[in-house]
């Protein structure tokens, strides 16, 4: 529904959506270059994943290989990962998990010019 009543992409639209799969790319967080692709590959999967085909085409966001692989496995994985662990014990380490971006993050910009 939402999709059937959106305007056609114009480029300003391509842009902004190349520009934040690109992100990942210039990310001083990761230190080596594979890394921040592999970011990308991960980023363009799950908007094909959580985008219609339409949509992904209007905003000329790339094909890639196994592009449905990354989600549906994390989807699986979370499921296990849920029954196995308890809420809190979730809840504590997805603090921890954040805890640490946070630290990295502001350890990369405390005297940078990256914002």
């Amino acid at each position: 529904m939402w999709t059937s009543v959106q305007p056609p992409s114009d480029k300003d639209s391509v842009l902004l959506a190349h520009s934040l799969l690109d992100e990942s790319l210039e990310n001083p967080i990761l230190k080596f270059e594979f890394q921040r692709k592999n970011l990308r590959y991960l980023h363009i999967c799950c908007t094909w994943f959580l985008l219609d085909e339409e949509v992904c085409k209007r905003l000329q966001i790339p094909e890639v290989p196994y592009k449905t692989l990354f989600p549906k496995s994390k989807i699986l994985f979370n499921k296990i990962y849920d029954t196995l662990v308890s809420r809190d014990a979730r809840i504590k380490r997805g603090n921890k998990d954040q805890m640490k971006v946070l630290k990295d993050y502001l350890n990369i910009t405390k005297n940078s010019n990256f914002h």
